[in-house]
């Protein structure tokens, strides 16, 4: 019965009704758009078996530094001794050239694992077999699992492909399985194969990510003591390679998710309980208008007899319908709004990370709709339930009190709209701020006119350095003769492409206790590579074209670099080499560079060097490709080249460099997009709420505001009266707000790059805006009451 007469209820003002419906459906999108981000990142489990077990190793470098890779020897080392766990995996992602049966050959991304590492997550092949440890030695079978759509587009999903050959790299491998389509781990692999290291590689080579699945009864704090004690002998063993060296244990999911983005999402989900906190204060606003013209109604059901749960229990009812529709509106928006989302990520996800609208996230909206009806249902549902009834049953009865305690109620909402929606537009606009911020910083090089494409010098065919320099210098000259490119060069990594070398390097003379190392980031680089860029020469020289064809110990060092370490000389002459290593060949400085950003929010400068790309000739390398008009134009051409010296060689990641420096900061860009769309939801609301208590206001004082005009106030009067009001409670809420917004941002302190999370110009810009909102949402019902007819406004009652 009670929900039959709210659905007559609502049908009979249908303009109240949508107003609701769509205000909280806008309130409970973005919170299930944000939820939905939660599920797929933090939320949901892994898809292993028994996820809670599996931990992130990794090693770190002086305690209290950033963790590190592994080195294969010490994984071999912790294998052997610890009892913590059931078993570890160590496995690095590779790209691997697939060789083309029609078209273009094809760039995969892999990852080579130990042995035993479906054992350790608990996955088993949708066909075939895991590895065998046989296979897992140097110089062991080549052998390969492929993923199901692979298998699918390359055998026709064909049972009989395991045991076939593929070629890989250049080399032969046979299948022994497909792994199911929903496994691409450890991110987006789509093969894995043996790790094939032996115990007496490079103890001091950290490029391994090590999983580990943990005993029955250990926790992870536990595991993290046995490994470090594995470490400290292992120090002591080998004083030269693992001194300053240690270990950190983590869980799985919190080490792959990441701190800064569980922040963020956390910082999101605030925000957006910002958003549905306004949108139901909006509501119950609504509420309490429409009780004006209910209030009669509820004093003749109290009269013949009604008690006041009775009441309560049909106004929830209504609330919980209009939250109930708004829910599933809401659901509606939250579709849009993730594939909004979904499009403002240029980079590929993990497979385990699915921003979808599941079962859980609609369970979570169910809720958050009830809790929503509730919330703002409630408190206009208790004063709507006791009305006095001798004033409400009398004709023309006025009912002042009750209408004072609505307005006030409808006042302290209003208050609480405004001050929220300050905190909201405040981290917004901040965001937005720092992000422009980013866009117009100055990276140390030139970005114009320029063109990156990757290739993997893959297999044999490139297994010497000598076939490897070929090879680039092949291209390099071939590409200086396409039409419209003025200038070539080449790099092992390039700037904000999301790799970085980084070591440690020794200075001639200069000793440091051991341990206490100074690191930089380096670079292979053609002798181009710095006129391309445009990064500018403070003095010495750059390398040049013979010393491209010749294995020179030379190299380029940054401003930052020569100041820290030859602050009072001229580095020029003076020599480093990679780490402690007495092996490792001097390099004899040549040059200065101006200091360039690696990734757009370094904002120290750190030591960086160039070596001859003839010194260092890595398998992987981009090409840049300066030109005098458009760079994608040349894209074609490029491809073209490269095909023509070797038909295998895939091309990969073509972007120009402004398209690199805009996907570097794509989480600023989203960051600021969602904060934005959040605030001006939050604006839209709050000027809905201030005007709708203006507007009640004028409709509750008609009478007092005929009385005054008719002893002489003139329009001016009343309409400095009304939006007097008006600001007097904006007011209120920005006091509030700035208070809170001082505190809440800064959470954001992390996520700002060049400004301060109490930016003064910010929060008084901000604070201007929404005090024009409320001068504007004011002023029209107060015009409104200006040009009341004293005589209509006395006869009214």
């Amino acid at each position: 019965m009670d929900f039959r007469y709210a659905v007559r209820t609502l049908l009979k003002n249908p303009l109240f009704t949508l107003i609701a419906i769509v205000t909280l459906g806008l309130g409970i999108g973005v919170n299930t758009v944000i939820y939905s981000c939660m599920n797929a990142v933090i939320l949901r489990p892994f898809p292993y078996r028994d996820p809670d077990q599996l931990v992130g190793v990794r090693e770190r470098y002086k305690m209290g530094s950033d963790w590190s890779n592994v080195s294969y020897p010490n994984f071999h080392d912790w294998r052997e001794s610890s009892r913590a766990f059931t078993g570890l995996v160590a496995l690095s992602t590779q790209s691997f050239n697939l060789a083309a049966r029609d078209g273009e050959p094809e760039r995969l991304i892999g990852t080579a694992m130990t042995f035993e590492g479906l054992r350790v997550l608990g996955i088993q092949p949708l066909l075939g077999r895991s590895f065998l440890k046989e296979e897992d030695q140097v110089g062991g079978p080549k052998v390969v699992l492929i993923g199901e759509q692979l298998w699918m587009n390359r055998y026709d999903g064909d049972r009989a492909a395991v045991g076939k050959q593929i070629e890989l790299n250049g080399d032969s491998y046979t299948i022994i399985g497909v792994m199911p389509s929903t496994f691409a781990f450890p991110d987006v692999s789509t093969l894995w194969v043996p790790l094939q290291l032996s115990p007496t590689e490079n103890r001091g080579n950290h490029f391994l990510e090590v999983i580990g699945r943990l005993a029955p009864g250990v926790s992870v704090s536990q595991a993290g003591v046995e490994l470090a004690g594995i470490a400290k002998r292992l120090e002591q063993q080998y004083p030269a390679s693992n001194t300053g060296w240690s270990t950190t244990v983590r869980d799985l999911h919190e080490l792959e998710v990441g701190s800064e983005t569980r922040t963020v999402l956390l910082i999101m989900m605030g925000a957006v309980a910002f958003v549905l906190l306004i949108a139901c204060a909006n509501v119950a606003n609504l509420l309490i208008a429409k009780a004006t013209v209910r209030y009669k109604e509820i004093a003749i059901r109290t009269a013949l007899g009604a008690s006041r749960s009775r009441i309560v229990r049909q106004l929830l009812t209504e609330s919980l319908l209009i939250a109930l529709l708004g829910g599933v509106l809401g659901v509606a928006f939250a579709y849009v709004g993730l594939k909004l989302v979904v499009a403002g990520i240029p980079i590929d996800l993990p497979f385990w990370m699915r921003f979808t609208i599941d079962g859980p996230v609609l369970l979570f909206t169910l809720g958050l709709a009830i809790a929503t009806g509730l919330l703002f249902g409630l408190a206009p549902a208790l004063q709507l339930s006791s009305p006095d009834m001798h004033e409400a049953l009398k004709e023309g009865g006025r009912n002042a009190g009750a209408g004072q305690k609505r307005q006030r109620l409808r006042s302290v909402l209003v208050v609480g709209e405004i001050a929220l929606s300050l905190v909201l537009l405040i981290g917004a606009t901040l965001m937005i701020r720092s992000f422009v911020k980013l866009q117009t910083l100055d990276p140390g090089f030139e970005r114009d006119h320029l063109l990156t494409l990757r290739t993997a010098m893959a297999g044999s065919p490139y297994d010497s350095s000598f076939q490897r320099k070929g090879f680039v210098v092949q291209t390099l000259e071939r590409l200086r003769a396409v039409p419209g490119v003025t200038e070539v060069a080449g790099a092992n990594i390039v700037p904000f492409s999301g790799s970085n070398n980084s070591s440690s390097f020794t200075v001639e003379g200069q000793d440091v206790r051991v341990g206490d190392e100074p690191t930089a980031s380096w670079r292979s680089v053609t002798p181009g590579y710095f006129p391309v860029l445009g990064i500018s020469l403070v003095k010495g020289r750059v390398f040049t074209e013979q010393e491209l064809r010749d294995s020179v110990q030379l190299v380029v060092i940054n401003e930052a670099m020569a100041k820290r370490f030859w602050e009072k000389t001229d580095p020029l002459g003076k020599r480093i080499r990679f780490g402690r290593d007495t092996s490792s060949a001097w390099m004899t400085v040549i040059g200065v560079v101006k200091d360039v950003r690696i990734r757009p929010l370094d904002e120290s400068r750190p030591n960086q060097f160039y070596l001859s790309f003839s010194r260092s000739p890595q398998r992987n390398i981009t090409f840049m490709v300066k030109t005098s008009g458009n760079p994608a134009q040349a894209t074609n051409a490029v491809r073209a080249v490269i095909r023509n010296i070797d038909p295998k060689m895939p091309v990969f990641s073509i972007f120009t460099m402004e398209q690199l420096f805009e996907r570097s900061m794509w989480q600023q860009r989203l960051y600021g997009w969602m904060f934005g769309v959040f605030a001006a939801i939050a604006v839209l609301l709050a000027a809905t709420g201030v005007y709708g208590v203006m507007a009640y206001m004028v409709v509750q004082r008609t009478q007092e505001i005929g009385v005054r005009m008719a002893l002489g106030a003139r329009a001016a009067d009343v309409t400095r009266l009304m939006v007097g009001r008006g600001l007097w409670l904006a007011g209120i809420g920005l006091i509030i707000g700035l208070v809170a917004a001082f505190g809440v941002t800064r959470v954001l302190a992390s996520l700002l790059f060049g400004i301060s999370p109490n930016d003064p110009l910010t929060f008084v810009g901000i604070s201007a805006l929404l005090t024009g909102v409320a001068l504007i949402a004011s002023y029209v019902p107060a015009r409104r009451a200006a040009q009341i007819d004293p005589l209509i406004a006395l006869r009214s009652e």
